[in-house]
């Protein structure tokens, strides 16, 4: 669990520390980070739940989840009627070169490596090239 919550720092501070964020994406996102299970490091949410938490309306979470999402920062399997899994990408900047790099190579099978685990981005190119 030690190095849990050192990603998660880690993690936190790149998601505040960023320029590109509004301050609702970063609020969603700590909000995340802090109800994530250290063992699976993921949480599973209703949209409903995160707007509450944060005090903002469904549609700006949703936004957020977006910027979030497109920036690398944060996977996320959504599902009708339940919660949405979500979990933190380790190198939001990298991760999102190596997601422009694997959609030019029309390589798009490597989604299941963010299940479980913060995804390492030598794991994707390796998923594309095997």
């Amino acid at each position: 669990m030690p190095r849990f919550v050192e990603d998660r720092d880690a993690w936190v501070k790149a998601v505040v520390q960023s320029h590109e964020l509004p301050h609702l994406a970063a609020r969603v996102g700590v909000h995340l980070a802090m109800q994530m299970d250290p063992q699976h490091r993921e949480v599973t949410a209703t949209m409903e739940e995160i707007a509450q938490a944060v005090h903002a309306s469904e549609r700006g979470v949703l936004t957020a989840l977006s910027l979030l999402e497109e920036q690398g920062y944060l996977g996320i399997e959504r599902k009708r009627h339940k919660g949405n899994r979500y979990w933190m990408l380790k190198h939001p900047l990298i991760f999102t070169a190596i997601t422009a790099i694997v959609a030019v190579m029309d390589c798009n099978d490597y989604s299941y490596l963010g299940n479980r685990h913060i995804v390492e981005p030598a794991a994707i190119l390796y998923a594309c090239y095997s």
